[in-house]
């Protein structure tokens, strides 16, 4: 098995762009609800970004990456943000619609 592969079988110890572990200064969780954590790690080799995501059940655990420009201080403060609702959506559409009469 070669270090790529294994870097697919463990995505959130090692980097799934060069398969170097995370430092563990470079590993940060950012919020725990429940069985759900939210993780942010910085790669010292490649310096690639990542959000995790990972939920446990009695049954399984599901762990979804997604490759970011945010650092983890990025990350905590649009956490905190509010969340944009289908009303926020729908009035920036009007908002544009009504600037290309």
């Amino acid at each position: 098995m070669t270090s790529s592969d294994r870097a697919l079988l463990d995505p959130v110890t090692r980097c799934p762009f060069c398969a170097v572990s995370y430092d563990g200064e470079r590993l940060r969780t950012l919020k725990k609800e429940g069985r759900r954590e939210m993780l942010h790690a910085t790669c010292l080799q490649c310096s690639r970004a990542m959000f995790y995501t990972i939920e446990r059940s009695e049954q399984n655990i599901s762990c979804v990456g997604i490759f970011t420009d945010c650092d983890a201080q990025d990350a905590l403060r649009f956490m905190d943000r509010k969340r944009i609702s289908l009303d926020d959506v729908l009035s920036v559409h009007l908002a544009l619609g009504k600037m290309t009469k």
